[in-house]
């Protein structure tokens, strides 16, 4: 793992030498679009190599604030990576039949979203020319493997995290999936998950889906498969107008605002996640565990369009 890790710091640095040179670039007087261009290339290509080195050591883990510490140590190089992704992001002018982010906000409001019986249910947007999901149920077995045997180290925390977990579903934001025949008309994908720190007295965990996880360099992550773009943001003249218009002011938020909103049943098997089958049952071996299909009937926070999804609304 340590030989991983030392790869990993590597890429890392030449993720960040090729995002100060695209800068540097964008700083001229002439950019190069062509330039820019490979560069952005190069860019994913190191993305999808650390994404599967991440997933590598996540699977030899033993110690136990590991992802946590991929997660803190990434989280600056994954956000300058993003920026990247496409042109427009640059400043650099790409189609002009590229859609404004509104536009994409309303149409998929208007194609995706529907309200029935009180409740919004949202499909996820898939890309048209997708390429079809890895039924990677073996690597997330083994992560999710590795996260029970280092929560088990630790009773109370991984009491807490099957709170979550059972909580979630007695609110059925998920639910357990019992078929024993897999469906061959939607996309069927499992989706890893981990405990990260939290500041918090209360809950000092939370757990985070990653829906960028890749099975080999040649499959697609989940994300990769769905529509991504910047979130709209609101005017800030326009909000602080608003702000300054009236006697009072009031703030407010909704518990669990993504949780909310329902997934499309079609679109389900795609969130898939494994956890214990009795998350109170004494676990007596980490290497004889039982596993619980379950299945997102929510739309997850995970997802890098769930932004867009609470705009439409």
């Amino acid at each position: 793992m340590t030989k991983k890790k030392a790869i990993r710091v590597g890429h890392r640095g030449a993720a960040r030498r090729l995002i100060s040179k695209i800068e540097e670039e964008l700083e001229k007087e002439t950019t190069q679009r062509d330039e820019i261009e490979s560069l952005c290339e190069t860019l994913k290509k190191k993305r999808d190599i650390l994404s599967e080195l991440d997933n590598k050591i996540l699977e030899e883990i033993a110690e136990e604030n590991m992802e946590a510490e991929i997660e803190d140590s990434d989280r600056a190089v994954v956000c300058d990576l993003e920026k990247f992704w496409n042109l427009e992001s640059l400043g650099v002018s790409g189609s002009d039949n590229i859609k404004s982010q509104s536009e994409v906000v309303k149409e998929y409001g208007e194609k995706s979203i529907i309200l029935e019986n009180g409740k919004y249910t949202a499909k996820l947007p898939w890309k048209p020319d997708f390429l079809p999901l890895p039924h990677n149920m073996e690597l997330v077995k083994q992560r999710t493997g590795s996260v029970i045997r280092r929560l088990a180290n630790k009773p109370d925390l991984l009491k807490m995290y099957g709170d979550i977990i059972m909580e979630q579903e007695r609110r059925h934001f998920i639910e357990k999936v019992e078929e024993t025949k897999l469906p061959t008309d939607r996309p069927v994908h499992y989706i890893p998950h981990h405990p990260v720190a939290k500041e918090s007295s209360t809950t000092p965990i939370r757990i985070v889906y990653d829906c960028s996880c890749k099975d080999g360099r040649d499959n697609p992550s989940l994300n990769e498969c769905l529509e991504s773009h910047p979130p709209v943001m609101n005017d800030i003249t326009g909000i602080l107008m608003r702000f300054r218009a009236k006697k009072y002011a009031t703030t407010s938020d909704l518990e669990k605002a993504f949780l909310q909103i329902q997934l499309d049943e079609k679109d389900r098997d795609a969130t898939r996640f494994l956890w214990l089958s009795d998350p109170y049952k004494h676990i007596k071996s980490a290497n004889n565990i039982s596993l619980q299909v379950r299945t997102f009937r929510s739309y997850m926070f995970a997802i890098h369009f769930e932004r867009h999804t609470s705009q439409a609304l």
